[in-house]
């Protein structure tokens, strides 16, 4: 787990937390904070503001990915924002491609011809998220996507 005060992001180790709760006091310098989690392979981004929040996972067998089924008090999940939709769906043909590319090709870090094929398809997919902020520069997910995944 980590957060993003809008400056610098911030491991949380175990010695933060008491009774499976973290106080997260400093400052943060943006509209929100992102809270990211990490487990097992699956990853969840929440954004908290000045006021208490709380994220609540809710344990349950038949969740796909357990980090998505969650009680947020004064938290918004980010990759269920409409404006996160908008963005998978806009670059979903550039995502589509990549992951195409790296199911086929296994090994493609392994060889110089196809990191070159890669790297541009990656190139083809970043400028279109470029694309995205470009066309959605009043959105507050649009500035954070440019600074935490752009810069």
């Amino acid at each position: 787990m980590f957060y993003d005060n809008g400056q610098d992001d911030h491991i949380v180790v175990q010695n933060d937390f008491t009774d499976n709760q973290i106080t997260i006091s400093k400052p943060f310098y943006s509209k929100y904070a992102t809270i990211s989690v990490s487990y097992q392979g699956k990853n969840a981004r929440f954004w908290v503001s000045e006021k208490a929040s709380v994220i609540n996972f809710i344990h349950s067998d038949s969740a796909a990915n357990i980090l998505q089924n969650v009680k947020l008090s004064n938290a918004f999940a980010v990759d269920k924002t409409e404006a996160h939709k908008s963005m998978i769906k806009y670059i979903s043909a550039e995502t589509k491609d990549l992951e195409d590319f790296r199911t086929s090709n296994k090994e493609w870090f392994r060889k110089d011809s196809l990191i070159l094929i890669y790297e541009e398809k990656n190139r083809k997919l970043t400028s279109k998220k470029i694309r995205f902020v470009q066309n959605n520069g009043d959105s507050y997910y649009s500035f954070w996507l440019f600074r935490r995944e752009l810069v």
